[in-house]
């Protein structure tokens, strides 16, 4: 499991991300992992814009030993109060190093409040 610094540092975009590229703090760590949104969706509702967005992404999470890469579903929903929920699923498709090959799951997530959130995220292996 790792903890990210939700919100992440923009990059911009890219050919190869044409939604844009992010990078997450690992907390506790000097590593960042890197979101590249491939195409995300927004949703609106009376009083809220945006009520949910939805990306998909590939991410690449580093670990000692190697970086996981992953294809996830990011959904992210908004409240009036200013408080968000991430909900974040996924399949491991490879890696470097030791992870060079893997497969598996991602599943995560959390809650962000005026622009701060902690997002969790357990990768199981297969």
């Amino acid at each position: 499991m790792v903890e990210l610094r939700g919100f992440g540092h923009s990059l911009g975009l890219t050919a190869a991300c044409p939604s844009g590229l992010t990078r997450i703090v690992i907390l506790g760590s000097s590593r960042a992992a890197l979101d590249c949104v491939l195409r995300v969706q927004k949703f609106t509702k009376s009083g809220l814009d945006p009520w949910r967005i939805v990306e998909s992404v590939r991410v690449t999470t580093p670990f000692a030993g190697g970086a996981i890469y992953s294809i996830e579903t990011q959904t992210f929903t908004f409240t009036q109060s200013q408080v968000s929920t991430a909900v974040f699923r996924g399949r491991i498709v490879g890696g470097t190093g030791r992870f060079k090959g893997m497969t598996g799951t991602v599943r995560g997530g959390g809650e962000g409040r005026n622009g701060v959130a902690t997002w969790d995220e357990t990768f199981r292996l297969g």
